[in-house]
C-alpha cells in the first residue's frame, strides 16, 4: 500500500474507534508530518475522506470529523434495519466460495477482537464484516449507502462493545453468533433467512444506540431534587 492509502485506512479507523471525536478538527500539517506525506496526496486523503462520510470540509474552517447530527437520527433508526436487510438478501444471493472465505475471515478477525476486549479493536472488526457483506452484495446503490451508515452505527455502537455487566457479554455472544448464521444463510444462498437473521442482529445492537444517544438519568447523591422540590 501507498503511504496515502495507509494514512486514509488509519484515518477512517481512528475515527472508526472514536480516537478522533465528532467535530475534531483535522490540522494538515501535523497530519503530514505523521504520515509522512506532502500537502497535495493529503489533501486527496481528506477528499476520499470527505467522499466517503467520514470527515466534512468547509471553507473557512477545513477538515473536521463527521458530526452525530440529532436531526438525522430519526432517518438512521429508519433506514438502517432497511439497508442491512437488503444488503443481507444480495449477499446471499451472491455468495461463492471466495466471498465466504471473506466473510469467515472477518468474523474470525471479530471473535479475535473479542477475546482481547478491547472495545475499539471489537467495533473496527464489526465494521468490517458488515463492510465485507457490502462488497459481496455488490450494489452500486445500496453498498455505499450502508457504508456511510455504519460509520455512525460504529461509533454509536461503543457502548455496545464496553459493557462488563453479564447480560453485556450475552449480548454481544449473540451478536457473534448472529454473524456465524447470516455466513451460513449465505453458503446455503437462502436470502430469506439472511435476511431474518440480519433484521434480528439489528434489533440487538439498536438499543444499545438508543441508549447511547439518550442522556443518563439524573442522580440525586446529594438530595438536590429533594431541595428543588
Amino acid at each position: 500500500m501507498s503511504a496515502k492509502d495507509l494514512a486514509l485506512d488509519d484515518l477512517k479507523a481512528r475515527i472508526l474507534k472514536m480516537e478522533l471525536q465528532p467535530g475534531d478538527v483535522l490540522e494538515e500539517a501535523p497530519l503530514c508530518e505523521a504520515y509522512g506525506l506532502s500537502r497535495t496526496p493529503m489533501r486527496e486523503v481528506f477528499q476520499r475522506l470527505a467522499a466517503g462520510g467520514f470527515i466534512t470540509l468547509a471553507p473557512g474552517r477545513g477538515a473536521e470529523v463527521s458530526q452525530i447530527e440529532l436531526a438525522r437520527l430519526r432517518q438512521f433508526f429508519s433506514t438502517a434495519p432497511l439497508l442491512h436487510a437488503l444488503v443481507a438478501r444480495q449477499a446471499a444471493e451472491a455468495t461463492d466460495e471466495a466471498a465466504l472465505y471473506k466473510l469467515r475471515a472477518a468474523q474470525s478477525n471479530v471473535r479475535k477482537a473479542r477475546v482481547s476486549r478491547n472495545t475499539s479493536a471489537m467495533a473496527l472488526a464489526d465494521y468490517d464484516f458488515h463492510v465485507t457483506l457490502c462488497e459481496i452484495a455488490d450494489n452500486p446503490y445500496l453498498g455505499p449507502s450502508l457504508e456511510r451508515l455504519l460509520i455512525d452505527q460504529t461509533r454509536m455502537s461503543h457502548r455496545f462493545y464496553a459493557g462488563n455487566a453479564p447480560e453485556d457479554s450475552r449480548r454481544f455472544e449473540r451478536a457473534m453468533d448472529e454473524h456465524d448464521r447470516i455466513i451460513d444463510a449465505c453458503s446455503r444462498g437462502d436470502a430469506a433467512r439472511a435476511v431474518s437473521i440480519a433484521m434480528a442482529h439489528w434489533e440487538n445492537l439498536r438499543e444499545q444506540i438508543e441508549a447511547y444517544v439518550q442522556p443518563s438519568p439524573l442522580t440525586d447523591e446529594a438530595g438536590l431534587l429533594d431541595d428543588l422540590n
